[in-house]
C-alpha cells in the first residue's frame, strides 16, 4: 500500500480506531454523519479525505478533545485551520474565564430532516437525560438521532407531548406524517 494510492491512511486508521473503540458499526457512523457506507469505508481506508464539514461532524460525533481534533485536522492536510471552523464568540469579557473555557462545537444541519424511528432508549443521571432514537435494520438497531436535555427540559417536553397527543386524539383534522400527495382526478 503506497502513500500515493492511500494518501490519507494515517487519518483513516485513526478514524477507524475511534469507531472501533466506541463499538460503532460502519452503518451506525455513516447514518449519524449522513454519508453513505462506501464513502465512510474509503475514508477509513485512507483512499479519500472527508471534506472539512464532514470532519467537523466526525469531531462532534466522537466528542473529540481539542488536541485529538487538531491532530486529525493535521493528518487530513487541510489548507484551513480547525479554528476557522469553530464558531466561538465569547459573551463574557473576563479574560481569566475565557482562557480556561473550552469552545463548544454544535453542528446544525442546513436542512432539518424528519427521522422516523422504531424505538428510543433513554439514559439519565442527575444532570439530565439522553434519548437515542433508533431504526430496525436487518443487521440490528441503527441509531438515527440522539437528543440530550436537562431534566427541566424533559419535564417541558413531557407536557408538550401530552398536549399534542390529546389534541391529535380530539382533532377532526388529521395531520399526515409524511404528507401525502393529493390523488389525481
Amino acid at each position: 500500500m503506497s502513500e500515493n494510492s492511500h494518501p490519507y491512511v494515517g487519518l483513516g486508521n485513526q478514524l477507524r480506531k475511534m469507531r472501533e473503540q466506541r463499538k460503532r458499526s460502519v452503518e451506525e457512523v455513516s447514518g449519524a454523519l449522513e454519508i453513505n457506507e462506501t464513502e465512510l469505508k474509503k475514508i477509513e481506508e485512507g483512499l479519500i479525505r472527508p471534506n472539512e464539514d464532514i470532519m467537523m461532524l466526525f469531531i462532534s460525533y466522537y466528542n473529540m478533545p481539542d488536541q485529538e481534533a487538531s491532530y486529525l485536522w493535521k493528518l487530513a492536510k487541510y489548507e484551513s485551520s480547525i479554528e476557522d471552523h469553530l464558531d466561538f464568540d465569547p459573551i463574557i469579557d473576563d479574560q481569566d474565564f475565557m482562557s480556561s473555557a473550552k469552545p463548544v462545537i454544535m453542528i446544525i444541519p442546513a436542512e432539518p430532516k424528519a427521522l422516523f424511528t422504531d424505538s428510543v432508549d433513554i439514559t439519565w443521571n442527575h444532570s439530565g437525560l439522553t434519548m437515542d432514537f433508533s431504526q430496525a435494520t436487518p443487521k440490528g438497531k441503527l441509531s438515527v438521532a440522539k437528543v440530550g436535555m436537562s431534566l427541566e427540559q424533559a419535564q417541558e417536553l413531557k407536557k408538550i407531548l401530552e398536549t399534542a397527543i390529546l389534541y391529535s386524539k380530539n382533532s377532526s383534522k388529521r395531520k399526515l406524517i409524511p404528507p401525502r400527495n393529493k390523488p389525481e382526478k
